[in-house]
């Protein structure tokens, strides 16, 4: 499973060509992509925060209306069963400063595969 978050006006950047090779991308990929432009008020943010959100999944389209409306929602629950699925932990860790992360297979396959 892939998340991206970013800033609304990503869809318009470029005349939308931005959005639409990042999609292209992830589509290549193997990945189902959607997206949708969500404001994090509806979701327990205490501000108006609009923010493109795209997820991508190697089984099926993401259904962003099991988010519901006004309720506050942590994304790990809406996703939680496809993480544990298809995020595998690879077993290694990196280190940023102090932080220690886990390596998940998926990111690595994503970043071997992606040309930028």
């Amino acid at each position: 499973m892939v998340f991206l978050e970013n800033v609304k006006h990503l869809m318009y950047h470029d005349g939308g060509k931005t959005l639409n090779t990042i999609l292209e991308k992830l589509s290549g990929l193997g990945y189902k992509v959607s997206w949708r432009i969500l404001n994090g008020a509806d979701y327990g943010v205490p501000q108006n925060r609009e923010r493109i959100i795209i997820i991508g999944s190697r089984d099926k389209l993401f259904d962003f209306k099991q988010l519901g409306n006004s309720v506050c929602v942590k994304m790990i629950e809406a996703i939680g069963k496809e993480i544990k699925r298809q995020l595998l932990f690879s077993g290694e860790y990196g280190t940023k400063g102090n932080i220690k992360y886990p390596h998940l297979v998926a990111w690595n396959e994503i970043i071997s595969k992606t040309v930028f």
